[in-house]
């Protein structure tokens, strides 16, 4: 995460020796030393000059409050991860958008209503993201005491995932996520010792229970004070189920139970002694392959149909499944804008009929960040994926390259002349047809 935007620029090259190589077709390694210094010099000339860094990093930026919109000092903005603002009191993360900034679409399916039970609460001393995670003993659990129709399977796909962080010397079998009718048809995603992972479906007494491989898993994984990503996906198109312990395949197996409907309630953390972080379930198989966990906290799309951050003050005992919650930011990639929104609630107006239709006129305007001074927090990424540089940006500077590794600007053997010798003004210590394309990429603040 940089919060220091200018002291990255220059330091990650984003073309690579290889490429250079090519483009001045050397074959020998006795330059590679000097064309590295060179591309470091290079790009890192480029990027002060259009002000910022064109391969992807993440970022965080504080803002002052009471306005509408905030703008992002990286472009092209890829996603937002959380934005926060000060209250007055503390610092309130508020509710997210999709993943590419669209208000969330979800509302028609319901959310979960939770009860902590017995001491089951938040804990702000440790956590995975956000301000708290949820600390549970043997006894204690959080309640969902309904199924709502979007956490009734039947023969769908489905994704159950959350950090963990187990607080025990050795694994137990520990329930992580399970919903039941009665105590013969249920089923449980769970800890197993000497498996690591355990999926079971139990449909009138009758029990199919996939479990993980690895027979040395207390030795390996889940290390005491480490969070882990598990998750359990099922394909029924494929018949398969799958178990995933920090994005590593550790059972593909046969499934071909189908209609997985179970009616009563659903129990996070039943029997786990440690913490949980951001419970996800989806309906749809995210993972059939070894993947790289999240990094960042789960964010609402159109197949979440569940979703707890477990963020809240410390000792909290309350949580919100927030999967179709009203986002209250959006923002826009090309603009890098940040915008405070409150979805359909109170900015809306209701003529003819049906909500959403329009902007309302109202007295106070549209909705704004807190009014106080470095209230707002964006932690975001930005920047060009490895891979995806433009090609317009890359040949001006391997042709800046070119420039300095031949060391002669009286004649020039620029790609973008057609390899011509004649003499060209400089501009800004700029060839004219490289700062040509810099100047697209510019950022004047």
């Amino acid at each position: 995460m940089v919060d220091r935007l200018e002291e990255n620029l220059g330091k990650y090259p984003y073309v690579t020796l290889a490429q250079v190589k090519d483009y001045l077709s050397i074959s020998s390694d006795t330059q590679d030393a000097r064309l590295s210094n060179i591309i470091s010099y290079a790009t890192g000339v480029v990027e002060h000059y259009i002000g910022q860094e064109m391969l992807a990093n993440d970022y965080v930026e504080v803002f002052d409050g009471g306005k509408t919109s905030v703008m992002v000092s990286r472009l092209p903005l890829s996603n937002v991860y959380q934005v926060s603002e000060f209250n007055g009191t503390e610092d309130v993360i508020l509710a997210d958008p999709t993943t590419i900034g669209r208000p969330v679409t979800t509302q028609e399916t319901e959310s979960l209503t939770l009860t902590f039970k017995n001491n089951a609460h938040l804990n702000s001393r440790i956590k995975k993201f956000g301000k708290t995670s949820l600390e549970t003993g043997i006894s204690d659990y959080v309640l969902g005491s309904t199924v709502p129709e979007n956490l009734e399977f039947e023969e769908g796909d489905f994704t159950i995932e959350m950090f963990i962080r187990v607080d025990e010397p050795t694994l137990q079998d520990n329930v992580l996520f399970a919903i039941n009718t009665d105590s013969s048809n249920f089923i449980q995603f769970r800890l197993a010792n000497q498996h690591g992972l355990a999926f079971e479906a139990n449909i009138s007494g009758s029990a199919t229970t996939i479990q993980g491989a690895n027979t040395s898993i207390e030795s390996q994984q889940f290390a005491k004070r480490r969070f882990a990503h598990v998750a359990v996906s099922r394909d029924l198109t494929e018949e398969k189920l799958f178990l995933h312990y920090n994005g590593n395949t550790i059972a593909d197996a046969s499934f071909a139970v189908e209609n997985l409907t179970f009616t009563s309630n659903v129990e996070i953390a039943t029997t786990f002694k440690g913490y949980i972080d951001e419970v996800r379930v989806s309906n749809k198989a995210r993972y059939s392959a070894n993947f790289t966990p999240p990094t960042k906290r789960f964010r609402p799309d159109g197949e979440t149909v569940f979703l707890v951050h477990f963020d809240g003050s410390n000792d909290d005992t309350e949580a919100n499944d927030v999967h179709n919650e009203t986002n209250e930011y959006n923002f826009s990639r090309d603009m890098g804008e940040v915008t405070r929104d409150t979805g359909a609630v109170g900015v809306r107006g209701t003529y003819p009929t049906i909500r959403n239709s329009y902007p309302a006129l109202t007295l106070s305007g549209p909705p704004g960040f807190s009014p106080f001074p470095s209230a707002v927090r964006v932690e975001y990424r930005a920047g060009y994926e490895s891979g995806e540089i433009p090609q317009d940006i890359q040949l001006a500077t391997l042709d800046m390259i070119k420039l300095i590794f031949k060391q002669d600007q009286e004649k020039k053997g620029f790609s973008f002349e057609g390899e011509r010798g004649d003499n060209y003004p400089l501009a800004g210590n700029f060839p004219p047809h490289i700062r040509r394309i810099l100047d697209l990429y510019r950022i004047i603040s």
